[in-house]
């Protein structure tokens, strides 16, 4: 089974600091408002033992924990949409390993070169990330940052005890994720640099979901432009 990069590399080599990832000119699109353009991600699936399952598109929802309709989900990525997507869910439906799998995620930008297509690996930025005992994914400069490749939505299986019928103590679940899109400087043809995803960690215990306890997580896409 392959296992990919868990930090973020380019062309096999470990990239820092972070502010080198997020220089990068090479991305080639030029985005629109009018004809709207979707900026296209996917996401590659892996299971726990690092199989590799499949790769498709993370239209409908595919890395969102809140439900909604499907033109409310996807318009996350339309280009040029700032959007904010928030809600409660029941706790306990988090030890549901049917409805929330136990999967890993790599994120790719998808877009055309030359008329070849062409797949981007998105930085990933884990905000509860340690380093020396650091959160350095917390200091407001990108150059402290490390940053990954992978990620998981919902980890319902880490504190599962021996027995095979023993569930959870705790789940882990993203609390937020937020998509951060900078438009290169002076640009007036809509190009942007590497997005990046900012991720936050939440944790409940089973105890408290028993309990009637729900969690909140959101989802949200921002803009940048340096003058």
């Amino acid at each position: 089974n392959f296992l990919p990069d868990i930090y973020f590399t380019l062309n096999g080599q470990l990239v820092t600091p972070g502010d080198q990832v997020l220089e990068d000119e090479s991305i080639p699109t030029s985005y629109t408002f009018e004809p709207k353009m979707n900026i296209n991600f996917l996401a590659a699936r892996y299971s726990l033992d690092g199989q590799f399952l499949d790769i498709s598109s993370v239209l409908g929802g595919v890395i969102q924990l809140c439900s909604d309709t499907t033109t409310r989900l996807n318009a996350a990525f339309i280009f040029g949409t700032y959007y904010s997507h928030s809600c409660s869910i029941p706790a306990i439906d988090l030890w549901d390993q049917t409805k929330y799998k136990p999967e890993f995620y790599d994120l790719f930008l998808d877009f055309e070169l030359s008329g070849v297509r062409q797949i981007y690996p998105v930085p990933l930025r884990l905000l509860d990330y340690q380093f020396n005992r650091q959160q350095i994914n917390r200091e407001t400069d990108a150059k402290d940052w490390h940053f990954v490749k992978r990620f998981f939505l919902v980890d319902n299986v880490a504190t599962t005890g021996a027995s095979s019928n023993s569930q959870p103590e705790y789940v882990r679940y993203v609390k937020s994720i937020a998509i951060n899109i900078q438009l290169l400087s002076g640009t007036t043809s809509g190009q942007i640099f590497p997005p990046y995803f900012s991720i936050e960690y939440g944790t409940v215990s089973l105890t408290d979901a028993e309990g009637g306890a729900s969690v909140s997580t959101s989802f949200s896409v921002e803009y940048t432009y340096d003058t």
